[in-house]
């Protein structure tokens, strides 16, 4: 116990003599090298001292201070400094002043250890020496300062003296380093930063929803008085006289008012409709007048004038189109869910810009439109930047924008913005009982309902302009309510006299409750082969027709109707629902008549739909798609199937349920539209009407197979050779190798010798 107490002791003492040595050191150095030399202050003891050290240590003078640093230190840390520790640091230190001594001089063999030993100890005490210590400890030295072993045992030394003095900092420093970084990997600190970064989000959070709870009150507020406001005006009763005082209807005499006011809004609607339909009529007629003084020699002048009966006919059509009115009623649109969509749409504007931002692109949302269902942000990017850079992240949009899918436009056609489409959170309903009464609907032949685009307007195609139609979408994406659209539309609009159908529905589903309905040239086609048919017989009909304009130099149906008053040509619409299921029966027959309507029908009236839920290259082949121009994609499994019926990907990201992509004959750009929807109950009710008015005429010729169709194949009569002749079975590759020809055609030729008895299921010859 003592020996500890008198060690500490001891130590203590160190320390403080020590730390008098360096004050004093420093105190005096400072004093010496900041005051002039003639001055008072220099002859004060502390500078005597300075000068009794500088001549003691000369240029060692530091690393005294340094020395006695180092004491101070491992006194401090309690770190006992061994016997053997002092010896060393004292050994180096008179090897240190000795070098620093001689490596000043030159130095030479030849000369005496006493002349050596003057000339040291002026050095040592000149400028630059080791002082009085440095020129003692060099003189045994002297002649070994040549020797490279001496110097190299002195820098070794030095070495393991820094270690030495330097040992506990610098493991100490060691281990901060590495606890350090264990720490900032530990579970402890992660878990810290990650509740910090909760933490800043939450709070974020909370404000932006405070804020638009705020602009909510105040939009509401806003709404709740401007209501209140329109609701007093109007449940104001009218006064005899500025000064009768103010009355207001009760609850079920507005009820019977706002009837009345309805009633009046929408006969005011028909009243318009009908004089702007008269003024049209009166146009056509004018223009039809003029046509028949050329051409009235064409005519029989044994005619009668149809006056009486064209009246006729238009009083019906004006019954009829009452009754599909009241089919079609309107359906209002929430407005309260238009206010939302538009906090949703401000939201996004800022997702968007932050998302892009943090992958490099300072983008800016500059417009954007809405629709129904989907909302497209117009975004400018800096110049020198790539476009792809943008469409690249489009699953790191999603993800961001919670959406189920983003579509890009890059860039916009005639803009120098990219488009990104979005679906919308709240989404609109497009109703067809809406669109219906469109006035726009009576401008075009064979104007159609197709739903509404991506800024919410009303899109209505001519199918007489289009002219033909390939509608592509998978199962539930909407096809089958487009094309119940598209026959409502006309069937509502047009009398069955301006147009007929030819259906074919091989599901025996969708197209099944138009049956009977005055519009159709026969019942809907269920089976495959009579579709084929129907298929040759529009080919016929085609070429018929245009034998009736060559005789009368007519280039197209639209003036053959306005010159003749009989025997007018009505247009022919044929929609096919599933063209996989024709390819599979009669692949060349079906393939060939749509090849031939597409490419001609159009000047006579003849219009094809075909639709497949297959997009595949051996139902849409390339003589098919070469010549439908006009297609429409609902949504795809795949960016194949996209590239198919588009020629271009985007198809697969569309959303289902009536979002589609329209690509018209003679454009490369693609258009958004939510498709309208129209409900089986409005079909029903519809069809029911037009069967009330007037009964399904049928033309069963159509269905009938003509001489041409019964012929047999020009090589049967060679494979009946080929059949006496062969001793084995007869096959597909024996027919097609030794008659030359095709799979297809071998396929069918087998076929048919088999169904005439001329061989059994198992291909041998029956005897």
């Amino acid at each position: 116990m003592r020996a500890n107490e008198n060690k500490k002791k001891i130590n203590i003492l160190e320390l403080i003599v020590s730390s008098i040595l360096v004050l004093v050191l420093l105190v005096t150095d400072f004093l010496r090298n900041s005051l002039q030399l003639n001055s008072g202050v220099v002859n004060t003891v502390l500078l005597k001292i300075n000068g009794f050290f500088h001549i003691l240590f000369g240029s060692m003078y530091y690393f005294l201070i340094l020395a006695l640093v180092v004491i101070i230190i491992s006194i401090i840390v309690e770190e006992e400094i061994s016997l053997s520790k002092k010896i060393f640091y004292i050994i180096f230190s008179v090897l240190l002043s000795s070098f620093m001594t001689i490596s000043k001089i030159d130095v030479s063999s030849e000369q005496s250890l006493i002349k050596a030993g003057q000339k040291l100890l002026e050095f040592g005490f000149s400028k630059g020496g080791a002082g009085l210590l440095g020129a003692v400890s060099s003189i045994p030295l002297y002649f070994l300062s040549n020797n490279v072993v001496y110097k190299l045992s002195l820098l070794i030394l030095s070495i393991i003296f820094l270690f030495l003095a330097f040992s506990r900092v610098i493991f100490l420093g060691i281990s901060i380093v590495v606890q350090t970084h264990k720490y900032f990997n530990s579970e402890e600190y992660l878990k810290k930063k990650q509740i910090l970064e909760v933490k800043k989000k939450l709070e974020r959070e909370e404000k932006e929803i405070l804020a638009k709870e705020r602009e909510n009150k105040v939009k509401n507020v806003i709404i709740t008085l401007s209501n209140e406001s329109f609701d007093k005006k109007i449940s104001k009763k009218p006064k005899e006289n500025y000064f009768d005082k103010t009355e207001y209807y009760s609850k079920e005499e507005l009820e019977e008012q706002q009837k009345k006011w309805d009633e009046y809004i929408k006969n005011k609607e028909r009243i318009q409709q009908a004089e702007d339909s008269i003024k049209k009529e009166e146009k056509e007629e004018e223009v039809v007048a003029e046509e028949t003084e050329v051409l009235t020699e064409v005519e029989e002048k044994t005619e009668p004038k149809p006056v009486q009966k064209e009246v006729k006919i238009e009083k019906i059509d004006e019954d009829l189109k009452k009754s599909i009115e009241e089919v079609f009623e309107y359906k209002k649109v929430d407005e309260k869910e238009k206010l939302k969509m538009k906090q949703e749409i401000n939201e996004n504007i800022q997702k968007l810009e932050k998302v892009l931002k943090e992958f490099g692109v300072d983008a800016k949302v500059v417009d954007y439109a809405t629709g129904p269902t989907i909302t497209r942000y117009e975004i400018t990017i800096p110049t020198g930047v790539r476009v792809n850079k943008v469409t690249q992240l489009s699953d790191e949009i999603s993800m961001y924008l919670e959406a189920e899918s983003v579509r890009f436009e890059a860039p916009i056609p005639g803009k120098s913005t990219i488009g990104i489409e979005t679906p919308n959170k709240i989404k609109e309903n497009v109703y067809f009982s809406n669109l219906i009464h469109d006035k726009a609907l009576e401008q075009g032949e064979l104007s159609v309902v197709l739903g509404k685009d991506i800024i919410g307007r009303d899109k209505i195609i001519d199918i007489a302009k289009m002219p033909h139609l390939l509608i592509a979408g998978q199962t539930g994406s909407g096809k089958s309510v487009a094309i119940n659209t598209i026959v409502s539309t006309l069937i509502s609009k047009k009398s069955s006299d301006e147009v007929k159908f030819i259906l074919v529905d091989p599901k025996m589903v969708e197209l099944m409750p138009y049956n009977g309905i005055p519009h159709l040239l026969v019942p809907v086609i269920i089976d495959p082969e009579q579709a084929a048919i129907a298929l040759k017989w529009a080919v016929s009909e085609m070429e018929l027709r245009y034998k009736k304009l060559a005789e009368l130099g007519i280039r197209n149906i639209k003036s053959y109707n306005r010159l003749v008053k009989h025997d007018k040509m009505p247009y022919i619409v044929i929609i096919i629902d599933e063209l996989a299921d024709l390819m599979m029966v009669s692949a060349n027959s079906v393939e060939t008549s749509i090849a031939r309507i597409a490419q001609k029908a159009r000047a006579v009236g003849i219009h094809l739909i075909v639709a497949t839920q297959r997009p595949s290259t051996d139902v849409i082949t390339g003589m098919i798609k070469a010549n439908l121009p006009s297609r429409i994609s609902f949504a795809l499994r795949s960016q194949i199937d996209s590239r198919t019926i588009l020629d271009q990907v985007g198809a697969e990201k569309l959303l289902g349920r009536g979002d589609m992509l329209l690509l018209e004959s003679g454009s490369s750009k693609l258009e958004r539209i939510q498709g309208a929807y129209i409900s089986d109950d409005e079909v029903v009710n519809l069809t029911t009407v037009l069967k009330s008015k007037k009964e399904a005429v049928y033309n069963m010729d159509i269905l009938t197979p003509t001489e041409d169709e019964e012929d047999q194949d020009p090589y049967y009569s060679k494979a009946l050779e080929l059949v006496e002749k062969a001793e084995d079975k007869i096959s597909i590759s024996l027919l097609q190798r030794e008659l030359k020809i095709g799979f297809n055609r071998a396929s069918r030729i087998n076929e048919e010798l088999k169904n005439n008895g001329v061989l059994d299921d198992s291909g041998y010859k029956i005897i």
